[in-house]
Formats: structure tokens, sequence, C-alpha cells
């Protein structure tokens, strides 16, 4: 009870001296309250604090934008994101930066906000030089404590495994899209993993020199060939204020829809994300084939259903056809009678043209021969 007592009073203390608004004139209960209670008044607290310690971070924690549902949710992730840059808490210690962890982490994570922005600060005011250190002690613990945690933690480094390494400083001399394009020349020309070819000759590297030399002055003379035979237009203020604004007001809109789309993500389908893959049997294919099967089968109905059709189609049709042949069928009599009436008219045309053959031409004996035959 002392230690949290004692914690308090150090960090009502501090935060006096950076001349905090949201202590003045309050009781010990509200401090309190707005130190280890979650809501409104601890998130500006601490948008305070960080905007205190760097001014820059006033404008990633603020957006104007987001819409008053998300803002909550919005401003907890970019507190996050830079008490876990000034290592500080984890990436996902929410709880911490909400406040709804226990008293002994929120001591400590206060404790040690407070110092980084009180050393801050003293190195920046002018008139506390003469008290800016290297560090500060705390008070919430006694100077021969802190001494023996600080060894500690200074004998625990020193035993690292891996402090050798922390040491090693390995200097890459080209940028890292020039290595990745040498390692990937050396392994096409069959060196392996680590190894370097020969440097180049001198020789080579000068004629590659000079032939760059000249692409550069041919690439220079066609720009200034560019430059002065053509007059290109300048820019136009107006259209540069009006493309500005259009920019901003998609840049806000879109924005919006980040936070929306955050808001959206965390709340509603981050806990399908976390839920493990189903786990699938082996009844599809088998209801794949049945499937198969079915259409198939379907399709042979439609064919018997089809050729059905059509033979009824032609028993009707067949029955139909032989019922009118025999009502259109005519007897032997008429037959002869038609005979008859056909053998008279072709008589009396041959006979006609026997009268004209013998009053044009004179006797004509083969039209007799035919009367004779056809009678």
């Amino acid at each position: 009870m002392a230690a949290n007592l004692n914690s308090f009073h150090s960090f009502r203390t501090r935060l006096e001296s950076l001349d905090c608004p949201y202590i003045e004139d309050v009781d010990d209960s509200w401090v309190t309250e707005l130190l280890f209670q979650p809501g409104e008044s601890r998130i500006r607290l601490l948008q305070w604090v960080f905007a205190r310690l760097d001014p820059k971070l006033q404008e990633m924690m603020e957006n104007p934008y987001a819409a008053s549902d998300t803002r909550m949710d919005s401003r907890l992730q970019r507190l996050l994101v830079i008490a876990s840059s000034l290592g500080l808490c984890k990436m996902d210690d929410i709880d911490l930066i909400r406040g709804a962890a226990s008293s002994s982490r929120q001591n400590a994570f206060w404790d040690q906000l407070l110092d980084i922005v009180c050393i801050n600060d003293a190195s920046e005011d002018h008139r506390k030089h003469q008290l800016a250190s290297p560090g500060m002690i705390s008070e919430t613990m006694p100077l021969q404590e802190q001494l023996h945690h600080d060894s500690n933690l200074m004998d625990s480094i020193a035993k690292m495994d891996s402090l050798s390494a922390m040491f090693e400083t390995k200097m890459n001399i080209l940028p890292p899209d020039l290595m990745r394009m040498i390692n990937n020349t050396a392994k096409a020309d069959g060196f392996a993993d680590g190894e370097r070819p020969l440097p180049p000759d001198l020789k080579k590297l000068q004629a590659v020199a000079a032939q760059l030399a000249m692409d550069l002055s041919a690439a220079n003379t066609q720009l200034l060939h560019l430059t002065q035979n053509y007059n290109y237009q300048k820019d136009d203020d107006q259209v540069v204020s009006t493309v500005s604004e259009t920019m901003k007001l998609i840049l806000s809109e879109l924005a919006q829809l980040i936070t929306s789309f955050s808001y959206s993500f965390e709340n509603e389908m981050r806990q399908w994300c976390n839920k493990a893959p189903p786990k699938l049997t082996q009844l599809g294919p088998t209801f794949k084939d049945v499937h198969s099967s079915l259409q198939q089968f379907s399709v042979i109905l439609q064919g018997l259903a089809t050729v059905r059709s059509s033979f009824t189609n032609l028993r009707s049709l067949s029955t139909s056809h032989a019922t009118a042949m025999q009502d259109i069928t005519p007897s032997m009599d008429e037959f002869a009678l038609a005979s008859q009436v056909v053998v008279e008219s072709f008589r009396e045309c041959i006979d006609i043209m026997e009268d004209s053959s013998i009053r044009h031409e004179g006797n004509w004996t083969q039209s007799a021969i035919l009367n004779a035959s056809v009678i």
C-alpha cells in the first residue's frame, strides 16, 4: 500500500512538473481515476503526454475524419502503436492502453512513460540543463534496491549468448537491390551461396564507363534539344489549388473508409479469422458421382420420351394417310370410262389432222396406219 502511495505521489509530482492541465486543482481521487481507470479522460491524458514527448505524434493520434463510433477504437490503436514503438508494451497489449490491466503493470507503464517525458523535457529546457542526467532516479523504490536491479539487468545482458553477435557489424557497401542483382548473377554463373566471382577487369570497367558516358551525353543532347524546341505549359496556380483540394477530399474519404474497415474488421471479422478451419469428409466425390449419374439418367429419359413421341406421331400419320388413300382411289370402271373418253378425243384430233394434211399436202398414209393401230 505504501509503495502504491509513493508511486501515486511520484506520478502526480512529475505531471505537475510537466504542467499537465488535467491535474490542476483536483483531489487525489480524481488523479487516481485519471491514471488507472478506463475512459475518455485517460485517453486524453495519454494523448497529451505523447504530444508533450513529440508534437508530431499529435497528428498521428488525432484523426478528425473518423466517425464518432469508431474514433474510440481508432485512438486506442494509435496509442498502442506509439507505446509499443517506445518499448513500453507489446503490440497486442491493448488492455494496458485502455486501463484494464493490473495495477502493477499500470504502475510500471506510467513510471517508464513519465521518466521518458521528463528526461526529454529536461534536455530541451535550458533552465533544467543543470538538472538533466542520463537517467532519472525512480522515487518508487529506494536507491539501493534500484542499483541492485540495474546491476542484475547488466549482468543478465552480459551473460546473453547473443551478446557477441550484437557487436558484430556487417557493413553492406552496396544497396540491397544491387546486392540482390549481384547474388542472382553469381548463382546464374554457377557460384554457390556466399561465393563471389573475381572482380572484373579494369579495362572492361573503363570501356563500360566510357559507353555509359557516351549514352549520358546523347541523352543530355536530346534533353537540350527538347528544351529548346518545345515550350511546355507552365503550372496554373488555380489548377494546382483545385487539384490539391480534390486530392485532400479524396484522401479524407479514404481515411474514413480505412477507419470504418478497421473497426468492422476488429469487431466483426477478426473473430471469424481466428477460428479453426473445418474438417472436410470424403462425401464430396460421392455426391458428385451420384449427381453425374442422375444427370445422365435424366438425359436418357428425355431421349426415350422423344422417341416415344416421334413413334406416336408417325403411327398417327400412317393411319390417316392409309384412310385418305382409300378415300381417293378410283374404281376400275372409272378408269375404263376415262380411258375411252381419252381415246375418243384423240381419235377426233387425228381426224382433224388428217383432213388438214389432205387439203395441204395430199394423201397422208401414215395417219391411217396410226388410226388403225390406235383402234
